[in-house]
């Protein structure tokens, strides 16, 4: 966004040249790499932690019980589904 505002300023006449197709392909794959790595970068950082996964579990737990007492069906149902996904990707860890 930076570079394309700069571009506008700067060399209006080379904007169409500069942000092709091709420069903005590249800056969205760089965007995209950046953030898994980050990503990437901070899962490996918190279950690197001792106790981790005993934390994690726990939470879940607690979090099963908070969400079984909603009276609302649909509230319930709408939580579980926000849930079972994080819940599957955490089990399917290797090596946890």
């Amino acid at each position: 966004m930076c570079y394309d505002r700069s571009v506008s300023i700067c060399k209006p006449l080379h904007y169409g040249t500069l942000l092709g197709s091709r420069a903005c392909a590249h800056m969205v794959a760089a965007a995209w790499a950046s953030g898994f790595l980050n990503a990437l970068l901070n899962t490996a950082n918190a279950f690197s932690l001792s106790l981790c996964f005993l934390f994690i579990l726990f939470s879940y737990v607690q979090l099963f019980r908070a969400v079984l007492r909603i009276p609302s069906e649909q509230g319930c149902h709408k939580d579980f589904s926000t849930c079972f996904p994080h819940l599957t990707v955490v089990s399917c860890l290797p090596g946890r």
